[in-house]
């Protein structure tokens, strides 16, 4: 069964942003309009605002712990994962010489044990 996988930094979401309710539409809004069944999302600030976003869109939300800046990464998912979320401590991208030009970049993750 394919699954669609939307990623979208959204700058700083946070309750202090003074376009927040409008911010919040328009990501709904194309989100919903993209149908995806995972979102990952950058630079989460606040996990009520995510929370909101989330519930907005019927999805599940999960964030990793901040950054030093308190910056989050997160996911939406339209079903709750099957088996137990685990938290992951380690990752790293590896750049490959033949895409580094594109941008391409393989994800390695680790889980905490």
């Amino acid at each position: 069964m394919p699954i669609t996988i939307t990623t979208w930094n959204v700058q700083n979401l946070s309750q202090h942003d003074i376009a927040l309710s409008d911010k919040l539409d328009y990501l709904v809004s194309n989100l919903q309009a993209l149908g995806s069944d995972v979102v990952a999302l950058q630079e989460i600030l606040d996990l009520n605002v995510l929370q909101t976003l989330a519930d907005r869109l019927g999805f599940h939300a999960f964030a990793a712990e901040p950054d030093s800046r308190g910056n989050r990464v997160a996911f939406l998912t339209r079903e709750m994962p099957m088996q137990p979320v685990q938290e992951l401590s380690v990752w790293r991208l590896l750049k490959f010489k033949k895409y580094a030009m594109a941008g391409f970049n393989n994800l390695v993750i680790q889980n905490k044990r």
